[in-house]
């Protein structure tokens, strides 16, 4: 049995990815968001790249690197509007509200 690349398979990798870093682990759920997107990437699956970079931006947000952070989003952003995904679009810009919360910047927390 191949265990290729499949949309499901890269789902289960972003789930797992997300539930081990909401556990607190960062250096575990790196690697597999890192899979889910070069898999959902080689499928040709934009929305599951855009929820992976979404995924992956909490990562380098619970690092403090929000610069990264931000990138990841912005990308995330532009696909899931792109593909008309209103529901990742609207998670992405909550998750833009929030980081620039973290990082003090009220009226771009405000009004992004």
């Amino acid at each position: 049995m191949s265990l290729g690349p499949t949309k499901e398979r890269a789902a289960a990798l972003r789930r797992c990815g997300f539930f081990t870093l909401r556990q607190g682990d960062s250096d575990v759920a790196l690697p597999l968001l890192q899979e889910a997107l070069a898999m959902s990437k080689e499928l040709g699956d934009m929305e599951g790249v855009a929820e992976a970079l979404r995924s992956l931006a909490w990562v380098a947000s619970s690092q403090h690197d929000y610069v990264r952070a931000r990138t990841l989003l912005e990308e995330s952003r532009a696909l899931f509007q792109q593909s008309g995904d209103r529901r990742g679009f609207a998670a992405s810009l909550h998750q833009l509200g929030i980081l620039a919360e973290y990082e003090g910047d009220y009226p771009r927390a405000r009004f992004r």
